[in-house]
């Protein structure tokens, strides 16, 4: 692990701060260059960026303090120190962002689903930046485990699986198979959604395959949040990737085909 890559007296540069730092740029430029090619105009799409931004990393903040209250609840004040008192949410940064994304831009008067389309092609290089900033800090607690893959973690015993590699790995997987999927529906007459929300979907099965090696899991009444929470972003696109590649339609015509099939003449 590392941690910090430079240290010069009282300046630490850490690995983790960089690697947001990355996700952000790279991520808001695929978001620019996204929406920009939609026909939008760069004031808007850069206010909008900054607002949601902001959302994201205070919801991020104020996620993880609520559910790592014992660390903040000597002094509330502590959350307002995130170099001292570090954490973020994913969740938190997830839920803040996109509901801010939906208010801001309906307030620009912004056309919703391309700007939806714009964030889900930030959100891919956004996870395997921050993937490799949990790696490389040690933040994200892997299982105790044998697998040739397992690493040491600091101030535990044994080899833990490495939860930020394994989300970079499965980030890149993601990233290649759509890819692909682009690529060999090419000539298929499918919406431009689909693969927006293909991408949230995705985003749904990196997380859920994440939780089963994590040991930090966060648990309501002996249910786990996170499992619930990736649930929901793998199976909740289901529904309008069903409708934008023509499956609403295809169910409408066999219904009324089987309806004059069975409708007794007059």
């Amino acid at each position: 692990m590392w941690p910090t890559i430079i240290s010069i007296g009282q300046f630490h540069l850490s690995a983790f701060g960089v690697s947001l730092a990355l996700a952000f740029i790279v991520g808001a430029f695929n978001v620019w260059r996204e929406a920009r090619n939609r026909g939008l105009v760069d004031d808007k799409i850069f206010d909008n960026l900054v607002v949601v931004t902001i959302a994201g990393l205070i919801g991020a903040r104020l996620v993880f303090g609520l559910t790592h209250w014992s660390l903040f609840a000597p002094n509330w004040l502590r959350i307002f120190l995130p170099w001292k008192y570090a954490g973020l949410s994913m969740w938190g940064a997830l839920i803040f962002s996109s509901l801010t994304l939906i208010l801001y831009t309906l307030k620009q008067k912004l056309p919703l689903m391309v700007m939806f389309a714009a964030y889900s092609q930030g959100l891919i290089p956004v996870m395997f930046f921050v993937s490799l900033g949990t790696f490389l800090d040690g933040s994200a607690v892997g299982k105790e485990t044998n697998w040739v893959t397992g690493l040491p973690a600091v101030g535990l015993t044994g080899k833990h699986h490495p939860v930020g590699l394994y989300g970079m790995g499965l980030t890149l997987l993601l990233w290649l198979g759509i890819e692909l999927g682009r690529k060999l529906s090419a000539k298929v007459n499918w919406s431009r959604g689909v693969w927006s929300w293909v991408t949230v979907s995705g985003l749904g099965v990196v997380q859920l395959l994440l939780a089963f090696v994590r040991a930090d899991l966060l648990y309501l009444g002996g249910i786990s949040l996170d499992y619930i929470l990736a649930t929901i972003l793998l199976v909740g696109p289901w529904g309008p990737i069903y409708v934008l590649i023509g499956g609403a339609t295809t169910v409408k015509q066999t219904g009324v085909n089987l309806i004059s099939k069975f409708k007794k003449p007059t």
